[in-house]
């Protein structure tokens, strides 16, 4: 078709592409003289009518949803001389991303992430058009140039795009995406999308993205290499994508917790819009998604290591790729200049001759061996760093043993632990290959000449106590000898023009949440090297799941890091591992003494660290042992705080800090890194402790920790208020990151009395975030311990805390009194904002006994104070209170207008908890009036707010709410998994009272699907919590139930004593059931009474005369026969 012209004015020039349905052309637009882009129909199939309706609309389809990142649609037609059906778009200069994958490989994170980001926002405008694109793939995502060096993300193709389930459908569109199709690509396919069903909604495209993603990063795609649609079926539908960082290290947690979520086998579990991926992508990219040319370059080795720590200075920059290869800018992707690696990867190993033999074989370094190799491949200097006893010298020796043939001259090795006169480098260098030195020159001559003949690699070990000697002497004999190469070993890199630094971590360690697996806890690379090591002393030990717990303690104890791991294996001889695992606290008494014929400083775990201390300069030991008050990591402006003294005994300035602080960053005694909610630093816990010990001995340890306490107060009094605000979720995530040091500063108040009073005021201030964490019972305690030591604190900090336990405590049995005091407290103190807070509980416990009427006066009291204090919140919080009063009274109308109101100002303020509250009542509401629909739609947006803020709690009775509507609204089957999950995180979190409504829940809703065996032991479970309820509605519903399972078993005159029984407690205590179950049950009453007559009498009398408690016991007794 190419040169011809359709419908007398698109001319063909060229052909873009082609897939299985049509053909992308070049074209020009004669009228316009424009270039355009034309697709038609490849051939003519024997559905050439059904190829030609799916043609035209897939431009239908382009046409509804209309963005930046989508193709522009300019026309459709149909050419009057052949018939040819025809699209015409904008035309698009640059390449897809499919092409751009075959030419780069996996792409930096940022670039990865910004591509999706803007992909993202594609799927935004098609979602909101009512469309599933279901080809979200690379070959459909163009990377747009644009003029000034700008990308653009463009969304092409919607030839397979359908309406969303439940949107009215266009004229003919279903039978063109016809249910059990499988339509697609399969590996970018959704669970849902292979198996061919009608439950195909956005959320598949989100998951068809992830899969782009993980590309991206990785190079593959999550399910690559299996053979056979059939079985790559299964495994979509079965099998959890491997996470991110198995095939790419280099990505962070961060992301790949993105990119897991994205890809959840279940939908509700996935982001439930674009919009919401946007943003976790957003997140993760603070200068934004815009993307220019510059981001389009190959993945860095820096960029692999970042996962292991930062990358010091002198490191290069230029990936393997980039040394041994300059790619061209064609699509093809052919290189245009190349220049190869001087030796192979594949030679085969050295003659061992000058490399030190190791004892054991290497065990956990798979990966570190082929990365490093890759190092040396493409870098003629490569320092190897980590902290002391991570195994630098022994990775070093296996790689320069493997890759050593592939020199003419083999490789060597340099041990230079024992030197002490830098002078002497060049002299150890040469004994160790053997080099005499020639009278009447100077021995770097010699070694330069002699070398200089030489195809070498050569091991410099232990190169960080004579580091400036090592850099310089490197620097000169590489630019001298031009087919040298060198590994150097060193806690601090050399920092000299063209070296690489490889990050070694510590080998990794089982997680706590995996202890219950055995096969995966024995496979970790810490765990394999403990059970070999000893087994070696102890050839009887096995490894099994009786022990794994223990030896996994250990191994997380010592941070993974081999040398101290292989110390602690050598007491295996003589002790078990339950109690090396008890005494691993004491870890530098308990490691020393075992490891004969090793160096000094590796036969303890002290001497080994004091080796690294040992080389600091004064303030960097000042620094270094103050840090150790941290527990979790820490800020930059958080060790400026706690590390300067200025005036003091060490004289490091505020100023002086970072630096120092980078210094240890570089000799590899702290660990930089992108974590917890930005940049921050960590100290791994065996250097930690070792720090603590230092600073013990230095006598700075009450400076250190109050100047910590210091810091973290100040932290939660700017936090508090900003947990109520639309910066909610940023300050929760920050006082997740430092949960370790408020615990820690805690226990600074704890341990002193002069602190007491800072403790009350911590303690109080962080009740918000422990509230909205679900951290009730860690609260409480901390909370408790404090009030007991402040007795003679000023009267409103006691309110405050007392004002927070109270919330806290489970159950308003308990928490009134306390509520009653800080009433009081805060009365006594004038404090009106307090008054209206405390109100909150004092009212809630009226309510609770039945007393309804009373409490008005106090709703309008307090939310007069909080009016009158200026909080926008508590106001909004009360309003609330008296929506739920008006709804107790079936004054829905004035109910709704209430709770709007509170509603309108929590999203003002942009508190999610407190927006989630307020939807939770108004849905209480529209349920009463019968609005269902409108129901489910405040809750389901009520979850995303409670899931935004992991505030379980409140999910845990959303879920059942929207498991209750779903029942009125007839969908039994649906309601299932909301109160299975409802009943699973009450459970997790410990709320009987929560747990005692999912099990009622389900009962009922089982009862109801005629599932009457299944029924009995849930209603039992909900029976055996009943008698702690507060909630005494529950308890009513309850004796509802039982007397419909009465009913229904063919036990009337049991029925009608739980119906009499319910009754008595609904008059007693004012109860307002929902009107629809009210109603339903009263229906089942009437016919109970209708087939009992008078001979019900008698049964109707013995249930109104029973207590709660009393009702509570006949029903288990019920069930007892």
């Amino acid at each position: 078709m190419i040169g011809s012209t359709l419908d007398g004015r698109y001319q063909l020039v060229g052909l873009l592409g082609q897939g299985g349905m049509g053909r992308v052309y070049e074209a020009r637009d004669t009228a316009t003289g424009s270039r355009v882009a034309v697709k038609v129909i490849a051939a003519q199939p024997a559905d050439a009518a059904g190829f030609a309706a799916r043609l035209g609309r897939e431009a239908e389809a382009t046409g509804r949803a209309t963005s930046r990142h989508i193709i522009q649609l300019l026309r459709t037609g149909t050419d009057p001389a052949t018939g040819t059906v025809y699209i015409v778009t904008e035309y698009l200069p640059g390449a897809s991303l499919q092409q751009w994958l075959a030419r780069l490989g996996p792409l930096p994170p940022e670039l990865a992430l910004r591509i999706a980001a803007q992909a993202c926002t594609a799927l935004e405008s098609v979602h909101a058009a009512g469309l599933v694109h279901r080809d979200i793939k690379p070959s459909n995502l163009f990377v747009e140039e644009v003029e000034g060096g700008e990308r653009v993300i463009k969304l092409l193709d919607f030839g397979l795009a359908k309406l969303q389930p439940g949107l009215a459908a266009l004229e003919d569109w279903g039978h063109l995406t016809n249910t059990g199709e499988l339509l697609g690509t399969p590996f970018y396919m959704s669970p849902e999308q292979v198996r061919g069903g009608q439950d195909v909604d956005h959320r598949s495209d989100l998951w068809s993205l992830g899969v782009v993603l993980y590309k991206a990063l990785t190079g593959v795609t999550p399910h690559e290499g299996i053979q056979g649609l059939g079985k790559l079926i299964i495994a979509l539908c079965q099998e959890r994508a491997a996470p991110v960082e198995h095939p790419a290290p280099w990505v962070s947690p961060e992301v790949s917790a993105v990119v897991a979520r994205a890809l959840a086998l279940d939908p509700d579990e996935r982001f439930q819009s674009a919009v919401e991926l946007r943003a976790a992508l957003d997140a993760l990219l603070p200068r934004g998604a815009s993307l220019d040319a510059s981001l389009f370059v190959p993945l860095a080795p820096e960029l692999r290591l970042a996962a292991r720590g930062p990358v010091p200075r002198g490191a290069s920059h230029a990936g393997p790729q980039e040394q041994t290869a300059t790619v061209g800018r064609g699509f093809a992707g052919e290189p245009t200049a190349t220049r190869l690696p001087a030796w192979r990867l594949d030679a085969g190993p050295v003659r061992l001759g000058q490399l030190p033999a190791p004892v054991h074989r290497l065990i956990g370094r798979e990966r570190e061996t082929q990365e490093l190799k890759q190092c040396v491949a493409s870098s003629r200097l490569v320092t190897l760093l980590g902290p002391g006893g991570t195994g630098k010298t022994r990775l070093a020796i296996h790689v320069a043993t493997e890759v050593g043939g592939g020199f003419e001259h083999g490789a060597g090795f340099v041990d230079l632990a024992a030197l002490t006169d830098p002078k002497a480098l060049p002299q150890a260098i040469a004994l160790a290959l053997g080099i005499r030195e020639e009278p009447g020159q100077p021995l770097q001559d010699t070694l330069a000449l002699q070398l200089r003949a030489r195809h070498l690699l050569l091991v410099l070990d232990n190169c960080e106590h004579l580091v400036a000697a090592c850099a310089e002497y490197a620097e000169q004999l590489l630019a001298a000898c031009p087919r040298l190469w060198l590994i150097a070993t060193s806690r601090e890199a050399l920092a000299i023009a063209d070296e690489t630094t490889f990050l070694l971590a510590p080998l990794s360690v089982p997680e706590h949440a995996a202890e219950g697996d055995f096969e995966q806890v024995s496979r970790s690379p810490a765990m394999r090297l403990f059970t070999e090591r000893a087994q070696a002393v102890n050839p009887g030990f096995v490894l099994s799941p009786a022990n794994a717990g223990p030896v996994a303690h250990v191994c997380r104890q010592l941070d993974g890091i081999p040398l101290a791991i292989e110390l602690a294996a050598a007491r295996m001889r003589a002790m078990p591992a339950e109690q090396l695992s008890a005494q691993i606290g004491d870890r530098f008494r308990l490691l020393t003494g075992v490891r004969r014929g090793a160096s000094r400083r590796q036969q303890t775990l002290r001497a080994l660290i004091d080796w690294s201390h040992d080389l600091l300069t004064g303030p960097e030991r000042a620094v270094l042992r103050r840090l150790s008050v941290f527990q979790g990591g820490f800020s930059l402006q958080a060790a400026e705080a706690v590390c300067a003294d200025e005036g003091g005994p060490s004289g490091v300035a505020p100023a002086q800090v970072m630096d120092l602080l980078h210094a240890l960053v570089s000799k590899s005694l702290v660990i930089a890194g992108e974590y917890g909610g930005g940049g921050r630093y960590r100290m791994l816990e065996t250097i930690r402790h070792y720090a603590h010990d230092q600073l013990q001995e230095s006598g700075e340890a009450a400076r250190a920790r109050a100047r910590h306490l210091g810091f973290f107060l100040r932290l939660a009094e700017e936090a508090e208020p900003a947990l109520q605000r639309d910066a909610q979720l940023t300050w929760l995530e920050r006082l997740d990151s430092e949960h370790g040091n408020l615990s820690a500063a805690l226990d600074t108040c704890e341990a002193s009395p002069a602190h007491a009073e800072q403790g009350l005021q911590l303690a109080a201030l962080l009740g918000p975030f422990w509230w909205l964490r679900g951290r009730h019972s860690e609260g409480c305690a901390r909370l408790e311990q404090a009030l007991a030591r402040s007795a003679g604190s000023p009267p409103l900090s006691l309110a405050r805390a007392l004002g927070q336990l109270a919330l806290l405590l489970p159950g308003l049995q308990r928490s009134h009194p306390v509520w009653e005091e800080a009433l009081a407290l805060y009365q006594e103190a004038g404090d009106k904002r307090g008054v209206a807070f405390a109100l909150i509980g004092v009212i809630g416990w009226e309510v609770q006994r039945g007393n309804r009427e009373g409490t008005l006066p106090r709703m309008q009291e307090a939310i007069t104070l909080a009016r009158a204090a200026g909080d926008t919140w508590l106001v909004a919080r009360h309003h609330d209170e008296l929506g739920r009063y008006y709804i107790q009274r079936k004054e829905l109308t004035e109910a709704g207008r209430v709770i709007e109101e509170g509603l309108a100002l929590a999203r003002a303020l942009g508190d999610r908890w407190l927006m989630g509250l307020l939807l939770n009542s108004l849905s209480l509401v529209m349920s009463f009036q019968g609005d269902y629909v409108r129901t489910k739609t405040l809750l389901l947006e009520c979850l995303k707010l409670q899931e935004a803020i992991g505030f379980k709690r409140g999910r845990s009775e959303t879920l059942a709410n929207l498991g209750g509507i779903l029942q009125l609204l007839g969908d039994f089957t649906a309601a299932d998994p909301c109160f299975e999950e409802s009943l699973a995180i009450s459970l997790a979190i410990g709320n009987e009272e929560l747990a005692a409504k999912a099990y009622l829940n389900l009962a009922e809703n089982t009862l109801l699907r005629g599932r009457m065996a299944q029924a009995r032991p849930l209603m039992k479970e909900f029976l055996e919590r009943a008698p702690g309820l507060m909630r005494k509605e529950l308890l009513a519903w309850g004796l509802l139930i039982m007397a419909l399972f009465a009913r229904k078993e063919g036990a009337p005159q049991q029925a009608l004593r739980f119906f009499a029984a319910e009754q008595t407690l609904e008059e007693s205590l004012g109860i307002s059931l929902h009107p629809d179950w009210r109603r339903s049950y009263d229906e089942t009453l009437a016919q109970v009474r209708a087939e009992l007559g008078e001979a019900g009498a008698p049964a109707w009398a013995e249930g109104r005369a029973l207590r709660p408690e009393e009702a509570v016991q006949a029903a288990l007794a019920y069930f007892s026969t």
